[in-house]
């Protein structure tokens, strides 16, 4: 009998681990991470983060080109679970899949790549995937042997593949069904670099977009940086038709109640608590840490401009004066700035937003759309053009077609002009079109908040410069209202006198 119980024993133990680890591993990404890292501190986020990958990549297998963005903070294994873990259990699913990782150095990128290949040849996951396998063999060049250094592994008797590559380099020659983007901005420094920001745009449109299939999902996995990052230009893309995202963003504290956590609680609380991450927030300041550890860039509600401030219009009163403002740009290049030409009107003390247009025109272009916005609005008293960029041009030329063309010399810097207006924001005096109204106003709400600490600042400077006019007006209309009273007191005391 002893003999027998030991033998039932091994065959229970082995019924154990195939029940307990293998099937559940196949299964399930949380579980197989679970499972593979057990020195990871894993919480409710690893489970929802995971989750989320999963559904990500059978959306992906139902050919339904799924986009996902996930944002979390420094340090928090999102790298480790969505970058390194996640590609290694798709293989396991599916050996077929061709993977295109990148991330903001190449020397990084082929570091993740090796992690993978470890993850893949540890002995757990042979035997959670026996049918997924790597060369043993270093092969760096096409030898009829599958592929394995650091730049690209081919998966043993399929067609899966997994190529890395650092942002803004050369990915030619091959394509991806998932696409993975980790962390492509380096440090603040590149943050901060309209250059660097512009470049890793451009090569995420004509590089690495091109090189999807018909399946593909992308996954953009970062901390933000800025609010012209890739993942804001790809917000502001989505909102104006561009691909739509599944946004998953994690603050390192809650801002509000939510699944798993209340208000003020940590995320990973077990590697960094809330007194550790306000440490952190007095060490970098305000603006570093409400991007990078609470995913939001910029301070809460906006800078100069508070978003709970604006007040919003469905119906217009009747209005007093319109006018119309105009930011001008050099070129219609896409490195140009954009275009701004605002309509606003005013009605006593309150100053309505009517209609805004904001794109990247040239000069012709330009002169088209004030003249089609006046042809609008023919009664507007004065047509207001920023005496820079393309705009001595454009003032000379409408001067003779339009009537009220008035070109603007402002004074004082952009910062200061916005601070001179935002007392009647915050009373409440600036009135903005209702999303129902203007379905893109987000545009607007989005550069304005986050000015002065933002790529594009033309739709702020047309605000300002059409409040600060109707300010200069109210102030010249009341010294008219002055001497006219003083005027009529003086006439009065020179009639009781005589």
């Amino acid at each position: 009998m002893g003999a027998n119980d030991a033998l039932l024993r091994l065959l229970y133990a082995g019924v154990s681990r195939e029940e307990d680890v293998l099937r559940p591993s196949r299964e399930s990404f949380h579980a197989y991470v679970r499972n593979t890292r057990p020195t990871f501190k894993l919480n409710w986020f690893h489970r929802v983060l995971a989750d989320t990958m999963q559904q990500f990549y059978l959306d992906v297998k139902a050919g339904k080109q799924p986009r996902l963005m996930i944002f979390a903070p420094p340090r928090h294994t999102k790298s480790d679970t969505a970058s390194r873990c996640f590609p290694a259990w798709v293989f396991g699913q599916d050996p077929r899949i061709n993977f295109i990782a990148c991330s903001y150095s190449s020397s990084l990128a082929h570091r993740m790549n090796r992690d993978v290949q470890r993850i893949m040849d540890d002995p757990l996951y042979r035997e959670i995937f026996p049918d997924t396998r790597l060369n043993t063999e270093n092969v760096a060049t096409l030898s009829g042997k599958p592929l394995r250094n650091s730049d690209i592994f081919e998966i043993v008797d399929h067609l899966g593949s997994y190529r890395s590559a650092g942002v803004g380099g050369g990915i030619m020659g091959q394509g991806f069904d998932i696409g993975l983007i980790d962390d492509p901005i380096a440090d603040a420094e590149a943050a901060n670099s309209e250059v660097i920001r512009q470049g890793i745009w451009e090569w995420y449109q004509t590089t690495f977009y091109t090189r999807q299939s018909e399946m593909a999902g992308i996954v953009l996995i970062m901390t933000r940086w800025n609010v012209d990052d890739l993942a804001g230009r790809l917000l502001q893309e989505m909102l104006i038709g561009g691909d739509q995202w599944n946004v998953v963003s994690f603050p390192a504290i809650a801002e509000q109640d939510e699944e798993f956590r209340k208000a003020g609680e940590a995320l990973q609380p077990e590697r960094f608590d809330v007194d550790r991450l306000r440490a952190i927030e007095r060490t970098l300041g305000s603006y570093a840490y409400s991007s990078m550890y609470q995913q939001r860039p910029g301070p809460k509600g906006g800078t100069i401009f508070k978003r709970d401030y604006w007040q919003y219009w469905k119906v217009l009163p009747q209005l007093e004066e319109t006018i119309i403002s105009v930011d001008c740009a050099f070129k219609d290049l896409k490195t140009s700035d954009y275009v701004a030409i605002q309509v606003w009107a005013r009605k006593g003390a309150n100053k309505y937003l009517v209609r805004r247009t904001r794109e990247q025109l040239g000069f012709s272009a330009t002169v088209a759309a004030i003249k089609s916005t006046h042809a609008l609005f023919p009664h507007c008293e004065a047509i207001l053009i920023e005496d820079k960029a393309n705009g001595p041009a454009v003032v000379e030329t409408l001067h003779s077609i339009l009537p009220g063309v008035i070109a603007i010399n402002p004074e004082g810097g952009k910062v200061a002009r916005a601070y001179a207006m935002q007392g009647e924001q915050e009373a409440g005096n600036i009135i903005l079109p209702d999303a129902s109204v203007d379905p893109n106003i987000e545009i607007f709400l989005g550069e304005v908040s986050s000015f002065p600490a933002v790529a594009h600042d033309d739709e702020t400077d047309a605000m300002t410069q059409a409040i600060n006019w109707f300010r200069n007006r109210e102030g010249a209309y009341g010294m008219i209202e002055f001497a006219r009273r003083q005027s009529e007191l003086i006439n009065a005391q020179r009639k009781r006198a005589a």
